[in-house]
């Protein structure tokens, strides 16, 4: 009983060493660079501005507005009958919440459109990982690391062939 069990340990042994001296293939992409650097990434953030500019343009009337009106009411304030300053509180505090429902509504519309572009990106990116690593016989691609050597960090083949499968996208 005892051989066996030496036996057993000793073909583990041997099993353990053989597979660590096997040469093991690993890539490392910067999902952070990969967000903020691909060809998808910098036209979606370009998409986005063209897409909320009207949206900003009109707070920003708003909020201009808002200060002249603040303006006129802090300098003749004093002067006019105490209905009429009323009045223009009361109409410079609706303008002050519909600016700040405005801007607010922005904020969220824009969160989302920004997480669905992500989505896209990061989706586009695994099939491009996915490819240049069975193209390169990787064993492992990582892409969240605590640490990685630059001998196996991917990332710039990565952006690379991103920017040109965005090329013939956009050649179609």
């Amino acid at each position: 009983m005892k051989l066996r069990g030496a036996l057993y340990t000793g073909v583990l042994m041997l099993a353990a060493a053989c597979a660590a001296a096997e040469d093991y293939k690993i890539g490392y992409v910067d999902g952070f660079r990969i967000e903020n650097e691909s060809a998808p990434a910098l036209r979606a953030l370009e998409r986005l501005k063209e897409e909320f500019a009207p949206r900003e343009k009109k707070i920003e009337e708003l909020q201009k507005q808002i200060a002249v009106a603040q303006d006129q009411l802090a300098r003749t304030g004093d002067k006019m009958p105490l209905a009429e300053r009323q009045a223009r509180e009361r109409a410079l505090a609706v303008m002050m919440r519909q600016s700040d429902q405005m801007s607010l509504g922005l904020a969220e519309d824009l969160e989302l459109r920004k997480s669905q572009e992500r989505a896209r990106i990061i989706e586009e990116a695994d099939i491009v990982i996915k490819a240049i690593a069975e193209a390169g016989k990787y064993d492992l691609v990582l892409q969240q690391a605590t640490y990685s050597s630059r001998g196996i960090d991917i990332t710039e083949q990565v952006l690379k062939e991103m920017e040109k499968r965005a090329a013939a996208k956009q050649g179609r």
